[in-house]
């Protein structure tokens, strides 16, 4: 058998369990962008500006849409009253939700440059300038913040 009829018929026993897994499970879920197999809604997230995706997405789906991060469902609640619905009036049915793995990435990074914090500088004083130098993993979550956000939006009105 030709060596690219058996590539392309391996690649198809692959997917096509990921696409029916998928397909099966949407049934239940609030509408979202159609996901590739295996990478999900991954390419279709816009890395520079982040937090401009959940807009776009937003305004063809709604407020409540299902974007998948890899092969795992994601329900995105996006705007103030989308919010406030789910967790203060659907408060009961939304308390067993689970776990989100960057969440606890984050957590665990936070956690440990409170410990940093509290060893360096302790909690009977402020952080200063001279505290920078002994306080490497701070200053380095810092500036990945800073590298991944706007501290100023870049059209604030100015005087000429």
């Amino acid at each position: 058998m030709d060596p690219v009829v058996v590539l392309v018929l391996g690649l198809c026993c692959l997917l096509l369990p990921s696409l029916w897994k998928q397909n099966s499970g949407r049934g239940k879920l609030p509408p979202g962008p159609t996901p590739f197999p295996i990478i999900g809604n991954i390419l279709q997230i816009d890395v520079k500006d982040i937090s401009k995706s959940p807009t776009k997405v937003s305004e063809c789906y709604g407020p409540v849409f299902t974007v998948y991060l890899g092969m795992k469902p994601t329900v995105v609640l996006h705007g103030y009253k989308a919010v406030k619905e789910a967790l203060v009036d659907l408060g009961e049915e939304f308390a067993g939700r689970g776990s989100v793995l960057i969440g606890e990435k984050v957590n665990k990074g936070l956690a440990k440059v409170q410990e940093e914090i509290e060893r360096v500088i302790g909690r009977h004083r402020s952080p200063c300038m001279q505290d920078r130098s002994r306080l490497p993993y701070t200053d380095a979550v810092i500036h990945e913040i800073q590298r991944y956000i706007h501290l100023l939006p870049n059209n604030l009105p100015h005087a000429r």
